[in-house]
């Protein structure tokens, strides 16, 4: 929330919609890294690690991707927009 003045500005009903909808995309990417990074481990071989690694990397650009957008709607919120 937005203080300003000392009184907490709480963020829009339209903003709060936009964060939920995008916490819920994060699910997919966060079940799909925990994923392939269980497979490596079952794995335990030099390929599955490496495997792993690759798919797990793909999976944390994706859920750096959610998460900045998340942070421009929360910024967005905060300044009243």
């Amino acid at each position: 929330m937005k203080e300003a003045d000392g009184l907490s500005i709480p963020p829009s009903d339209e903003t709060v919609r936009r964060l939920a909808s995008a916490l819920h995309d994060l699910c997919q990417p966060l079940t799909a890294l925990q994923c392939r990074l269980e497979i490596g481990a079952l794995t335990a071989t030099p390929t599955g690690y490496a495997e792993a690694v690759r798919e797990g990397l793909k999976e944390c650009e994706r859920l750096m991707s959610r998460v900045k957008a998340m942070q421009e709607m929360v910024r967005v919120g905060l300044e009243g927009g």
